[in-house]
């Protein structure tokens, strides 16, 4: 490793990176060896304070860790990236698109009657919405993959970056009641138990960078496509989910609910002709039938296609009542 012009560690690659962090982690040995990464995840139930049950991926270390394939000055939720003031309102507004669709979405009720708790805020967050929530996560490879890998969006999938600089950013501290650390847990959908993803809500004014510490280390092409390889290229954090596609159709529509609009407004306190006005603007068109319906969800389920490789394994365990 060498010290760059503010005097800062710059590590070698990513194993380099990994290894100064968790010394002990088995993933370092793929660069020397090679190989793939078997990962078993064992999600404990605990009871929240609100008296909902989930179930979570624990790490006893408390610490969190969030990659970033370049270096950046800050760290900030998705939502206050945006700086055009109307344009955060308009994906605020899809993002409670989303949030009202998975309320009313037949296929959660079974898990509620499991688990009784659905985090809407992290599927949003998830799924690519922008919300106030910024993800981090106790599996340190988790942060690894998204600091070594950028989306393409032409190919619509993750490729390693070849040069360059990353980042691993860490924090420490207890979910849930303290506020800090947000429980996430498993969800109806994968990709928030697939990532042991944590929460943090931000203010505009947070700002990760300074809650925790950070390590840069150099992108090297060769080496990210061993670990890579070795994680089986993300498929274990991304696996393919149906939901996507309705995603990708509310995203990308010009026009939200009415149903969404009034929620925005009653959750900030804002007039409604005003919110109107601000979409009309932006050329979005408000309608009072949902955007995507619950039948597109159970119609690509059942469509032949490309089958979900359950990588993952997930194994409750019991670990009593916690307030």
């Amino acid at each position: 490793m060498d010290k760059d012009e503010t005097n800062e560690k710059v590590y070698d690659d990513i194993f380099e990176a990994i290894h100064e962090l968790e010394p002990g982690n088995p993933i370092y040995n793929c660069k020397a060896y090679g190989g793939s990464m078997i990962r078993h995840q064992i999600a404990t139930l605990l009871q929240m304070s609100d008296g909902s049950v989930g179930a979570f991926i624990l790490n006893p270390s408390m610490q969190y860790y969030r990659g970033e394939n370049d270096i950046y000055p800050t760290c900030k939720a998705n939502l206050f990236r945006i700086k055009d003031k109307e344009d955060r309102i308009v994906e605020q507004i899809k993002a409670d698109d989303f949030i009202l669709f998975l309320k009313n979405c037949p296929e959660n009720d079974t898990w509620l009657k499991q688990y009784g708790r659905i985090d809407y805020t992290a599927l949003a967050q998830h799924y690519d919405f922008a919300t106030d929530m910024l993800d981090v996560s106790n599996d340190i490879i988790v942060a690894a993959f998204f600091a070594t890998h950028y989306f393409d969006k032409e190919k619509l999938q993750y490729v390693v970056k070849s040069e360059g600089e990353g980042r691993i950013r860490w924090t420490f501290g207890l979910p849930e009641p303290d506020g800090r650390i947000h429980f996430i847990g498993l969800q109806p959908f994968a990709r928030p138990g697939r990532q042991s993803g944590y929460g943090i809500f931000m203010t505009e004014d947070d700002d990760f960078a300074t809650m925790g510490g950070s390590l840069r280390f150099r992108q090297n092409y060769e080496l990210n496509m061993k670990f890579s390889r070795s994680i089986l290229q993300g498929e274990m954090f991304l696996p393919y989910e149906h939901i996507m596609q309705l995603v990708k159709v509310m995203k990308d529509s010009p026009c939200v609910t009415s149903m969404a609009v009034q929620q925005y407004c009653e959750e900030h306190k804002a007039a409604e002709e005003d919110i109107r006005q601000i979409l009309q603007k932006k050329k979005i068109m408000i309608v009072d039938a949902p955007v995507v319906g619950h039948e597109m969800l159970s119609s690509l389920q059942m469509t032949p296609g490309r089958q979900i490789k359950r990588v993952a394994v997930m194994r409750p365990a019991y670990r009593g009542a916690t307030k």
